[in-house]
């Protein structure tokens, strides 16, 4: 094992120098589990300011993946699957290991394929772009039949992985968790009848999955209402600046904070002073996304409202009532919102349960006991 698996290559899609995205930090949780005994190696795409991937960096990173490739009898962890391609192919010349990092979404174009379907993206779904997803689903399929080791999120993510040809005896489940700095709670009161604004927070990439729009019109009606509010905002995004010109539109901008990228030990402490998180999402996502933003406010002890996407329903069982069938109709998230600042206490009592419930299952220890012991069998 010592000389076959001297070193453990580390492949994403992520930038993982940037702490801010959910997939670096997820990335980077898995790769600090990895054991002592692996020289561990990243292999990630250098990226552009704004994160963008420009030709040349694809470019590199591919020849880097065939050049590692051609070593025989290297250990591969690859997250998601599309660094997989490449040494995929080569895994029985070469007698590498294969391992895969699923996490929440296996299949990148099942969610996908799911976005497209969604009007929300309004996106040019042509015909080539049919056969291309369709030939991207075949690749994805050869790496999970091909993988010694998948490592997913939740059970709802082992089923569409051993649906789709993953042997169930490699399939291991290894829950998200927080980092320590997420740990602290702090209990903020409320009384509605004391005149004070109730405190949102939203935080995010202000991407098209994200429902912000209905949001912002929502609070139009409760300021029309005269309802105190004010809803800060972390993050950053294509859509950011069209969500500040509906603020600005709408003669919002007293009860909405931007405040942009923040280092992620700086977010935990923006939600310490916030009494609800307001986390919107589009419906047509990959079944099994469990968003790490949402464990997040639920590892915080926070009031939650949201919509049933993905997987977020079953975080939240059996304290539902939050939890909308889609993020569209302003009237109904306002009314929510209402209902929320009516009946606070309540709402926190039923957040603590569900924080002490989480922590149980979605924990550091397990987490690394479940990387550790398994990567630790391949042989």
């Amino acid at each position: 094992m010592k000389d076959r698996a001297q070193n453990i290559y580390y492949c994403t899609h992520s930038n993982l120098s940037d702490l801010s995205y959910g997939g670096c930090i997820n990335d980077n949780k898995f790769i600090i589990s990895i054991p002592s005994s692996f020289n561990i190696i990243k292999v990630f795409p250098n990226r552009n300011e704004d994160s963008s991937l420009s030709f040349l960096n694809s470019l590199k990173m591919i020849l880097k993946l065939v050049k590692l490739s051609l070593k025989p009898h290297q250990v591969f962890v690859i997250r998601a699957t599309r660094p997989g391609f490449i040494p995929i192919f080569l895994k029985k010349v070469m007698k590498h290991k294969f391992i895969l990092n699923m996490g929440c979404t296996p299949f990148s174009t099942i969610e996908r394929s799911a976005f497209y379907k969604n009007p929300s993206y309004k996106p040019k779904f042509s015909v080539l772009t049919k056969i291309l997803l369709k030939l991207e689903f075949q690749f994805e399929k050869f790496l999970v039949h091909s993988a010694d080791l998948i490592f997913v999120e939740n059970k709802q993510a082992e089923k569409i992985v051993a649906k789709y040809g993953g042997d169930s005896l490699k399939i291991v489940i290894a829950p998200y968790y927080v980092q320590n700095y997420f740990l602290t709670t702090r209990e903020l009161t409320y009384n509605f009848n004391d005149g004070k604004p109730l405190i949102v927070g939203y935080t995010g990439r202000f991407h098209k999955y994200d429902k912000l729009a209905p949001l912002i019109d929502a609070a139009k009606i409760l300021k029309d209402k005269g309802f105190p509010i004010i809803i800060k905002l972390v993050g950053d995004g294509p859509t950011r600046a069209e969500i500040q010109n509906k603020v600005n539109n709408l003669n919002l901008n007293d009860n909405f904070q931007f405040l942009g990228s923040q280092p992620h030990q700086m977010v935990s402490k923006i939600i310490d002073t916030e009494h609800v998180l307001i986390l919107p999402m589009v419906n047509n996502i990959c079944p099994s996304t469990v968003p790490i933003k949402m464990l997040e406010g639920i590892i915080k002890g926070k009031v939650i409202l949201t919509n049933k996407a993905g997987n977020i329903k079953s975080l939240f069982n059996p304290y539902t009532e939050l939890v909308l069938e889609d993020f569209s109709d302003p009237k109904i998230i306002a009314e929510k919102i209402i209902e929320i600042a009516h009946n606070y206490d309540k709402y926190c009592k039923n957040a603590q349960i569900l924080r002490n419930r989480h922590l149980k299952t979605h924990n550091k220890e397990f987490f690394r006991t479940q990387v550790v012991k398994n990567i630790s069998s391949i042989k």
